[in-house]
């Protein structure tokens, strides 16, 4: 008898996903190809209001940047933030910061207002090639996947992983 309340007493501690759960389904919501440059830089193809550009994945960066050049030919208001900045890999305090309303990765639109800090012109690459960095302001809001043998990252919906964690005891 101690051991069925024993086995009855593990199974209850067990997770387990209860009827009528999510089941686990990945939702892609894009496929897009990447670059890299010497340094393994990860690059995608961007634009702001029709204006071609590629941003930098920066996976370790708190808070995407857009070029200053970007910001200006784009006509955005370049605001400064008192209360809220960051510092750039240089040591550079970043406080002044742009309201992007939308803006495409690969294929696909993105209609919800992102601020973006503002980086001061240090490079001599052109917006074309580079109009800053992507950071977890933006990526916090999907789950991505690098593909590097395939040059490809992928975004997927975070609702779609639900049950997915659900179903794996988190």
């Amino acid at each position: 008898m101690r051991i069925v309340i024993f086995i009855a007493a593990v199974l209850s501690l067990m997770p387990m996903p209860a009827f009528g759960e999510e089941t686990c389904t990945l939702r892609r919501l894009a496929a897009i190809p990447f670059e890299t440059d010497q340094s393994g830089r990860i690059s995608l193809p961007a634009a702001f209001a029709g204006q071609p550009t590629r941003l930098v994945l920066d996976t370790g960066a708190y808070w995407g940047a857009l070029s200053e050049a970007l910001a200006k030919r784009l006509k955005l208001k370049i605001q400064t933030s008192y209360d809220f900045w960051t510092v750039d890999a240089s040591g550079e305090n970043l406080n002044n910061y742009v309201t992007v309303p939308e803006m495409r990765l690969g294929d696909i639109a993105f209609t919800f207002p992102m601020d973006f800090f503002i980086e001061r012109g240090k490079y001599e690459r052109t917006i074309e090639q580079d109009g800053g960095v992507l950071g977890l302001n933006f990526l916090a809001r999907l789950d991505l996947e690098i593909d590097n043998a395939g040059k490809m990252i992928s975004l997927y919906s975070q609702g779609s992983l639900q049950g997915c964690w659900r179903l794996l005891g988190r």
